[in-house]
């Protein structure tokens, strides 16, 4: 695991060396509207879910909406729900047709997501549809099974979710751009054609919709509790009170007591901490945990940009905890870099 946390840090650095504008695609006029409009909208959404949904779905969106939540939520009040799932969740957007745009907005710590068709009304974008999926029907074409587990907490047993987490984001979300790619066109009888077919004709399966829908509320509900544990539960205590006393040194500026507890943080990974300490301890917040017997993992992300997630690795060794590592991660360099990921994911196994 030393070695690929090693290697995963390089190619964390290439990204953040890589130039802004590198693999940029030139969207068509109403597509980059649409990308700004989604960008205000997921905002309004972690603020106030309610208002922002209604204001912007037609009558058909709401309704689907509200078939929504009856599956997806049951044990959390309907506006706290979507707050969390729209402040961690990212976003793709493609073009459908001429009148259509597709949105996935995609929430990686429960492996779940809600796919939306926009259309251009007047000045304006409105939610016309939606539908709950599971990251596994997207990586799947919408064939079955579907696993309770989120798929980057299958492997944390054997495998660091410093890799199975990009690994599973990057898979979702190159699923998602070979089902609806940003031309707009799938070439007729093509396989990602055929691909296509099914994951849209299954939404008409009710078995499998059945199964997708408690699958996602199991997901969801299991996401949100984690943190809930992370809060209260004594497992989690000394690691909560690490997670807080390295936000207050960050936010005060005292970041020699930080530097020798990460023997395994790269030099830029830590240069950028410091640049953006600020930020970093006043705004990022816990959107996940993972325990495993010797290890936790603290993921925190600023609900402005949640592409960007700051990792804190822990460790225990007879009862002495500590800092091993910290680390960036980028859910779009996932997708860009994902045979990379794979190729890292492999080298893993191989060691165990």
């Amino acid at each position: 695991m030393k070695t690929v946390g090693m290697l995963y840090g390089v190619l964390i650095l290439c990204w953040l060396m890589a130039p802004a504008n590198a693999e940029q695609v030139k969207l068509k006029e109403d597509t980059k509207q649409l990308v700004e409009a989604v960008k205000n909208f997921r905002l309004e959404a972690v603020l106030t879910p309610i208002d922002a949904l209604k204001k912007n779905s037609s009558a058909d969106g709401l309704a689907d909406l509200t078939r929504v939540e009856d599956a997806f939520f049951d044990e959390m009040p309907q506006s706290v729900a979507w707050s969390a799932f729209f402040s961690s969740s990212v976003y793709a957007v493609a073009p459908l047709n001429d009148q259509t745009h597709v949105v996935l907005f995609y929430h990686p710590w429960s492996d779940t997501a809600l796919m939306t068709n926009w259309e251009s009304k007047g000045k304006r974008f409105l939610m016309i549809q939606a539908k709950l999926l599971l990251g596994d029907y997207l990586r799947q074409f919408g064939k079955p099974p579907f696993d309770a587990q989120p798929a980057w907490e299958r492997d944390t047993a054997a495998l660091t979710p410093l890799l199975t987490l990009p690994m599973a984001v990057g898979e979702t979300l190159c699923a998602f751009e070979s089902i609806y790619p940003l031309s707009g066109i799938l070439p007729a009888g093509s396989l990602v054609s055929a691909q296509r077919k099914q994951f849209e004709d299954n939404f008409g399966n009710v078995d499998v919709v059945q199964v997708l829908q408690s699958v996602a509320n199991i997901r969801f509900e299991r996401s949100v509790a984690a943190l809930v544990r992370f809060e209260n539960d004594d497992a989690f205590k000394t690691y909560k009170e690490l997670t807080y006393m390295i936000f207050r040194n960050i936010r005060e500026g005292n970041m020699q007591d930080i530097e020798v507890t990460l023997p395994m943080t790269n030099p830029e990974t830590f240069n950028l901490i410091k640049e953006n300490a600020v930020t970093i301890g006043a705004q990022f917040k816990v959107v996940s945990v993972a325990k495993t017997k010797n290890d936790c993992f603290i993921f925190l992300l600023h609900v402005a940009d949640p592409n960007n997630v700051l990792a804190f690795w822990f460790q225990t060794d007879k009862k002495k905890f500590g800092l091993r590592q910290a680390t960036f991660m980028n859910h779009i360099f996932s997708a860009s870099s994902l045979d990379q990921i794979k190729e890292l994911v492999e080298i893993a196994r191989k060691q165990k």
